[in-house]
Order: structure tokens, then sequence, then C-alpha cells
């Protein structure tokens, strides 16, 4: 009893001298005590990975070309906070704890309760920028620490008592410990959110500059300085919940709206990242569905021309020439292939339709196409997309039977245009 009465007092204590402090070191802990109690009740949790609310960046597994961050692209940006909290271990937890508090001591005070609940929030965020940037999963306080460290650089210049609290040697092993965790990360020694880091930093000393250096002379160049890197941190975030230059978004987006019609969506895909094959598919299957077949032809050979390693462009470039045989659109076939891909041709025409590259139907004297084998079987082509990946809600899978062509894939000769 007399245990939980100390404890009591000491966090009263705390309260009342460092309220803001106390209550994001409380948030830490408690999620820290929530990652090890969980797991104790459901046996499928592993607890070296769970990070309950954490931002988590994910992959799609059979289209591994789709990945980010689908939790934040759907809206949840403050994962960004929650991943903030999160601690990987106790020595992680303890570590971050007594910097942070340790430096919420000198600066709360000097900021004021609300503004350093404030400046703490938006460090949170900015200093996980980075991180986002290269799609790293992050967790824990160090990018606040470091954000501390950066105020604290300022205001031992210009405060003889935090001068003291801030020695040389404090100074050395901050900066040391930001420039070693560079080559560890890189040695895979253990992984570290080195952008944050620095971000931190960065933000800490730029906040510190202006609210104890150029506020104290100059109060309205403070306050429109500290306005415009605030609003570009929302604009970082804002685009970060909706990336309109990331092709993969795009891609995700008409996954996760089930919306798979919209050509919009994959197009904007493929626009922005040529290498998004799933958003190539849909848009080949969405052609082949109104039997546009020049459109489906034009979109394989653009999709395979940006990704030369990718066969299924291939196979589906030698099915549906039989349906631009149909059609009677060799001729206009061929233009689009010799236009795509210019002096690689004849390499191309190898590729798609085997050893000989003239495999294309002759043409007769009034422009009509003329198959050289009589025999014609008819196979199916099908275009499969599909995606599977952690995310219960995140589930699809189909299969387009698209086309009923009659070409023989075995024997089919389809000459030379004249």
């Amino acid at each position: 009893m007399n245990s939980f009465r100390r404890i009591f007092s000491l966090l009263s204590l705390s309260f009342r001298r460092l309220p803001v402090t106390t209550l994001l070191l409380l948030a830490s802990a408690g999620l820290f005590a929530v990652r090890l109690t969980i797991p104790l009740f459901e046996n499928s949790i592993d607890p070296r990975h769970y990070f309950p609310g954490a931002l988590e960046r994910l992959v799609v597994v059979e289209h591994p070309e789709i990945s980010g961050y689908f939790q934040l692209w759907r809206g949840d940006w403050w994962r960004i906070l929650v991943s903030g909290l999160h601690h990987g271990s106790l020595l992680h937890l303890v570590l971050n704890a007594l910097l942070i508090w340790s430096c919420g001591a000198v600066l709360e005070p000097r900021f004021g309760r609300r503004r350093y609940a404030f400046f703490l929030t938006a460090a949170l965020l900015i200093s996980a920028l980075p991180e986002i940037v290269i799609e790293s999963n992050f967790i824990g306080l160090s990018g606040v620490g470091y954000a501390l460290f950066g105020v604290l650089l300022i205001l031992r210049r210009v405060d003889p008592q935090v001068a003291k609290f801030v020695s040389p040697q404090f100074v050395w092993m901050g900066f040391s410990w930001l420039f070693l965790c560079i080559p560890l990360t890189q040695l895979q020694v253990f992984a570290v959110a080195n952008g944050a880091h620095l971000g931190g930093l960065l933000y800490g000393a730029f906040v510190g500059w202006q609210f104890f250096v150029v506020g104290q002379r100059r109060p309205w160049i403070a306050v429109l300085s500290l306005g415009l890197v605030h609003g570009l941190a929302v604009c970082w975030v804002s685009y970060a919940v909706t990336p309109f230059r990331n092709g993969a978004y795009f891609a995700w987006k008409a996954t996760d709206t089930r919306d798979f019609g919209n050509v919009v969506y994959w197009q904007r895909a493929t626009d922005l990242d040529p290498h998004q094959v799933w958003a190539w598919q849909h848009q080949i299957a969405i052609a082949v569905a109104e039997q546009d077949w020049a459109k489906a032809w034009g979109l394989c050979l653009n999709a395979a021309k940006a990704n030369r390693s990718e066969e299924t462009f291939i196979d589906i470039a030698r099915q549906l020439w039989a349906e631009l045989e149909k059609a009677l659109l060799i001729s206009t076939a061929q233009q689009m292939l010799d236009q795509t891909f210019g002096p690689e041709a004849v390499a191309w025409k190898q590729r798609i339709f085997g050893g000989t590259a003239n495999r294309f139907s002759r043409e007769s004297q009034n422009g009509v196409p003329v198959p050289i084998d009589d025999i014609v079987p008819e196979p199916t082509l099908s275009i499969e997309v599909s995606i599977d990946d952690d995310l219960p809600d995140f589930r699809h899978s189909g299969q387009l039977d698209l086309l009923k062509t009659s070409v023989d894939e075995n024997n089919a000769r389809l000459g030379e245009s004249s």
C-alpha cells in the first residue's frame, strides 16, 4: 500500500510540475503495457511485431508494386502520432523517457503548457515525415527527443541557466549518437529512424531560434516564420494522406473502393508509375470487355515496353493478335507495334511471335488479311487480377474470361504484311 501511495504522490507531483511531459510519457508507457498484456490473452499475436494503432507500410503480396501506407491513405493520419508513442523494448522506452523528461523539465516552464503541448504534437508529426517519405516503419519518441535537443542547442546560447544544464558533453553525446546510428542502421546492427532524428533536430532548432531569439526582437517575424513552417507541415501531412503523385496510391484506391472498372484510376496509376503491372492488366481487361481490340493492343504494347521482364504482356499480346486478325486490324496493329518500339520493333516481334519476326498475316490485293493456317482451334484468353494481403477487408480475387479467339497457337504462322 505504501508503494502505491508513493507512486501516486510522485505522479501528482509530476502533473503539477510538468503536466504535458507527464501525459506524453504515461501515454507511451500505457501503450507499452498494452503491447505486453494483450498477447497474453491472444496466442495468435506476436508481441515483437504488435503495435496497435501504429502506421505500417504494407505490400500487396501478389502485386508488390502496390505498396505504401494503406491506413494513412484511408485518412488515419492519427496513426503517425500513435507510431511515435510506441516503443520496441523496455530499454527503448526508458532511454527516450529519460531524455524527454530531463529536457521537458527545462523547456515546459519556458514554453508554457499550451505552447509546449502544441510543440510536442507538431514534433511527433514533423519528425515522422522523413520516415514516411522513404516508406519506413517507424516507432518511438526519439524524433521528439531530438526536437527538444534542437531547442536546447539554441536556448543555451541566450540563457545562462540552460547553458549550465546543456553541457558540452551533453551536446557531444547528442551529436555522436545522431551520426553513429546511421552506419549502425546501414549495417543492420539495429533499425533506427535516422530521418526522424534529423528532422526532429532541425525542427526543434528552428522553433528554438524563432521563439527564443527572433521572437524577443521581432515577434511578428517569428509568428510569420512559425506559421509558414507549420502550414507547410500541414500540406506535407495532407499529401501523405492523399499522395496524388504516387502511382501505387491510385492502383490501391481502385482496389480499396472495389471500383475495378474505373479506368481513370488505373490510367493515372500507370501514367505516374509505368511499372504498375496490375494497373496495366486492368486497363487491358476493360478495353477487351468493350471489344476495343486496337486500344487493348496499344495498352499491351506500352505495358510490355515499360515492363520488359514481364512475360504476362507477351502472352496477352499473342492472344490479342487473333482478335485483331478477325477485326481486320492487322496492318494497324503492326504500325502501332513499329511506332511503339521503333528500332527495337524487330526484336520485339521475335519475342512476341517466336523465332521468326515476320509472323504477320498476308494481305490480299483488296486489303483483307488472309490467315496462313486453315485449322483454327478455339483457345481462351483470360486475364487474372487478384489481390491478397494481411488486411481482412482488403481481399479480392477474380478471373475475367475475356476472349474467345480463333487462333492456332501451336501452328499459326501469321505471315508478313504486304
